[in-house]
């Protein structure tokens, strides 16, 4: 594909007369024009999209059709929370009543809790080194020499519940179907469910 680079140049004058024209001769159609909008679009994002759709049902064809597909589409991915903000949703559901948690049982109930985790990128259930590289960048890093069954001999990584509180309460605003919190001084066993 070649590199585009602009030029003002004849071709480039000719467009932008053009879109002059049009606009021009288009302007009142367009100004009193009342689209229709896909459901779910109010307020400011029907604000956002009136022009584009009246220009799309003006041009005609295919056109009205393929630009509130798009917008469709434009709208879904930007309420859809990162990849992230998800697999802090789901540790915190599936987290459960221990201080500790090994990475295997962690990833274990990530795959059990979503298709997301049980098929993580295409590849099968998400690891315990997939895991941790998702969350190093918030500062959260495996403990080696966890004893979640208090045998000195079965010495595991994982993770305390204590590293993500931080993360929960900053990242997660909204409640998730099982919110976990604690008030200062309580145990994690007293958390609310």
């Amino acid at each position: 594909m070649e590199e585009f680079t602009y030029q003002d140049d004849e071709e480039f004058k000719v467009i932008r007369r053009k879109l002059v024209r049009w606009a021009v001769d288009n302007a009142v159609v367009l100004r009193d024009a009342k689209p229709d909008f896909p459901p779910g679009f109010n307020n400011r994002v029907r604000v956002n999209w009136r022009t584009m759709f009246a220009i799309a049902d003006l041009a005609g064809g295919e056109w009205p059709k393929r630009g509130r597909e798009a917008a469709r589409g434009l709208e879904t991915d930007r309420d859809e929370p990162s990849q992230e903000i998800r697999l802090f949703a789901a540790l915190r559901d599936v987290w459960g009543d221990a201080e500790e948690r090994t990475s295997e049982s962690l990833c274990k109930a990530l795959a059990a809790y979503s298709e997301e985790w049980a098929d993580f990128r295409g590849k099968g259930p998400i690891t315990p080194h997939q895991l941790a590289a998702l969350l190093r960048p918030f500062g959260i890093r495996p403990i080696h020499g966890l004893h979640p069954t208090g045998r000195a001999d079965q010495t595991r990584g994982g993770y305390r519940y204590a590293q993500f509180e931080n993360a929960w309460a900053r990242l997660l605003q909204k409640p998730s179907s099982a919110p976990h919190t604690r008030t200062p001084g309580q145990g994690h066993k007293d958390r609310k469910r």
